[in-house]
């Protein structure tokens, strides 16, 4: 499994830098399990729903607790975790622009579809018909972390809202729960943000 785990972390980076997905053109390294709860919010609806959590011993178990233990991202009124139900989500974002891309897993047998949104890609793994949110990637500064971050802010303004990034590197990997906060910088400018979905040992 820590294998497993080595070669889909390589795969994220090389997305990321390529801006290019598995055949696709989108950034779309995935890794989804057979197990989700939801913690979607709308304030339109001001409901609030969670899935039980199905487990097995399958990559990619987490449960989405229904809290803020997780690294989310939040457009309008919809915060979007990983390994969240997709359907709801994919609802209550509305309209995606043009169809969605769909292609074969990097990691898993199953399919990968990416829906494109004004700033963002939402990424989600089909499994046999059940759909979960993997990756979420910013595309653009006209969207930005729950924390504050967007792309074009400086090294500076980025590190007082986490944490110091590591003398020569350009990047500030951030686990919290079974999210992966991923920042990478170019010329101590941030230059892509993506959310992925942790895959467990």
């Amino acid at each position: 499994m820590k294998k497993l785990q080595r070669i889909v972390t390589v795969g994220m980076l090389g997305c990321m830098l390529a801006l290019s997905g598995c055949g696709s053109g989108g950034e779309s390294t995935t890794a989804a399990g057979n197990a989700a709860t939801e913690a979607v919010k709308t304030t339109e609806n001001k409901t609030e729903s969670t899935a039980d959590t199905k487990k097995d011993t399958e990559p990619g178990d987490a449960a989405v607790p229904d809290n803020e233990e997780n690294w989310y991202f939040k457009k309008g009124d919809v915060k979007i975790y990983m390994y969240a139900p997709a359907d709801p989500v994919i609802e209550a974002l509305g309209a995606y622009k043009g169809e969605p891309f769909e292609s074969p897993s990097c990691a898993f047998d199953g399919v990968d579809i990416a829906y494109s949104y004004p700033g963002f890609d939402l990424y989600v793994f089909d499994n046999k018909g059940e759909r979960v949110i993997t990756q979420v990637v910013l595309r653009d500064d006209t969207v930005q972390t729950a924390e504050g971050a967007y792309i074009g802010m400086d090294l500076g303004h980025v590190e007082k809202l986490y944490t110091a990034v590591e003398d020569g590197k350009n990047n500030l990997q951030l686990t919290k729960g079974n999210c992966t906060l991923m920042i990478i910088f170019k010329d101590d400018v941030v230059s892509s943000i993506q959310y992925s979905a942790k895959i467990d040992e």
